[in-house]
């Protein structure tokens, strides 16, 4: 898979490293999971974790364009680097009404990268 097979604003299902604080230091472990997440930045395989739990994060209007069976947020809190194979399968994509909605969203609540202090 190529990043030009990678549309900005797909929501695909990828494993995802955990990050853990140790010391009061964040890190990323070697420890990870399977979610869906939308893709932010498709050179350097930058995403969003959703949750269907009750979170802060943009809340997903159009979830049948999304390709989510449920409810989501987006979480714009953290910024995860995931690499192209931990990307499993393409879900679907945000409708233009969220991604305008999303891009309100960070506007007024910003992110941090994964494993480094806001």
């Amino acid at each position: 898979m190529t990043n030009t097979d990678v549309d900005l604003f797909s929501i695909w299902w990828a494993n995802v490293k955990l990050e853990k604080v140790r010391d009061g230091e964040y890190f990323i472990s070697d420890e990870s999971f399977e979610r869906p997440v939308v893709i932010i930045e498709n050179r350097a395989y930058l995403v969003y974790k959703l949750t269907s739990k009750n979170r802060e994060g943009y809340i997903v209007k159009d979830i049948d364009s999304a390709g989510l069976k449920e409810g989501s947020r987006i979480r714009t809190d953290v910024i995860v680097p995931i690499g192209p194979s931990d990307l499993i399968y393409k879900m679907g994509e945000l409708s233009i009404d969220d991604r305008l909605g999303l891009l309100d969203y960070v506007a007024a609540h910003p992110s941090r990268m994964m494993g480094k202090k806001q």
